[in-house]
């Protein structure tokens, strides 16, 4: 069922996105869409914060600037079979540095040698045998490591932060992503027409969007993995022989087919799928011990504890809204019930788990037992 049908990417920048909570399309673009944050019982970390703080700390770096253009021409005169090492230092990348075939690029630790780009960023082509090591990327426009058209390459404790995609592997052969963390991109990592590639020992976290896009692959893999706080832990399609297990899984959704309804547990996900039969699911189910009032305080960093009446100020970003039977123009002085949405997951299944950061408004015009009287100004 992981190899279900769905049309090839046309590029490496292409990348599997979750357009709504109902589907898994392929776009051209990827979109902002807030996560959801929801505290753990008896913890003040919200979930990104109890992974990471599991895995591998993600901390700012204070390391003297190195000249950019140095590191570039480091990289560009690698021979075939040679391994540049770059040194310890933040790198202010403005152009994309493209790796020769055949090179390897080995940083002094992932929290010493960082790539900060404010374009592209770092890609592998048609490269056979090479490895990318013990450094970091963030801040790329594009995909922060594209391994495009290759053969065994490797990435290794690897950091990817604040990208459009973390990590893109397009069209390449016996890849390898092992001890990553890839966190606060759109989309974290992006495995598309490869064949014997496997994500494994990784974490990807706190991806607006989506964790993984697994799709038009064969013979390939994800295993012992961290999923976590994205909208939808993993999106496949096209796939054949895709093997998934033993990860973890803490997301609004867990996964979804192209062309299916995406699944919010995990059961559904493994009888959808076939796959992921021995991976586990962190459900944050809180209702026994959180209030909706701590989970408003949580979401906006505020104390409401001795507050006797709460006024939230919202920009509602439409010129018309519906009442339920005809279109409203929202202007200066109109008045309608406004709510809001809290998941208090008191009834796992049946709350409104909708891809939204908590809380949110519902539409205006609602009933006056489900809000409060508002006027637009």
């Amino acid at each position: 069922m992981c190899g279900q049908a769905v049309e090839s990417m046309n590029s490496e920048d292409q990348v599997d996105q979750v357009d709504s909570v109902d589907s898994v399309d392929q776009v051209d673009s990827v979109d902002s869409v807030d996560p959801a944050y929801v505290t753990i019982p008896g913890s003040s970390c919200r979930p990104r914060a109890v992974i990471l703080c599991a895995v591998l700390a993600i901390a700012s770096i204070a390391s003297p600037a190195v000249r950019a253009e140095d590191v570039a021409q480091m990289i560009a005169a690698g021979k075939p079979g040679a391994v540049v090492k770059l040194p310890a230092g933040t790198h202010q990348v403005g152009a994309a540095i493209v790796v020769p075939p055949g090179v390897s690029v080995s940083g002094a630790g992932y929290d010493k040698t960082v790539f900060a780009f404010s374009g592209p960023g770092l890609t592998v082509k048609g490269s056979t045998g090479a490895s990318i090591t013990d450094l970091t990327i963030r801040g790329a426009a594009r995909p922060g490591l594209a391994v495009v058209d290759s053969a065994d390459v490797r990435v290794e404790r690897v950091r990817v932060l604040a990208c459009g995609v973390g990590i893109s592997f397009s069209g390449v052969t016996g890849g390898r992503v092992a001890n990553a963390v890839v966190a606060e991109n759109q989309i974290g990592i992006v495995i598309a027409k490869c064949a014997k590639t496997a994500v494994v020992n990784s974490t990807a976290a706190n991806n607006t969007n989506l964790s993984i896009s697994m799709t038009g692959n064969r013979d390939c893999a994800a295993f012992s993995n961290v999923f976590a706080g994205s909208q939808l832990g993993i999106a496949c399609g096209s796939n054949t022989n895709l093997a998934l297990d033993y990860n973890l899984y803490v997301a609004l959704f867990v996964g979804g087919l192209t062309g299916e309804p995406t699944r919010e547990s995990l059961p559904a996900w493994q009888s959808l799928s076939e796959c992921d039969r021995h991976s586990v699911e962190l459900v944050l189910d809180n209702a026994a011990s959180i209030s909706e009032r701590a989970i408003i305080e949580d979401s906006y960093g505020v104390d409401l504890s001795a507050a006797k009446v709460v006024i939230f100020e919202f920009v509602i970003p439409m010129g018309y809204a519906w009442d339920g039977k005809a279109p409203v123009e929202m202007r200066s002085g109109t008045s309608f019930w406004m709510g809001m949405f809290v998941d208090d997951n008191d009834k796992p299944g049946l709350d409104e788990q909708n891809a939204y950061p908590w809380p949110v408004t519902f539409a205006a015009f609602g009933n006056p037992d489900q809000g409060a009287m508002a006027t637009l100004e």
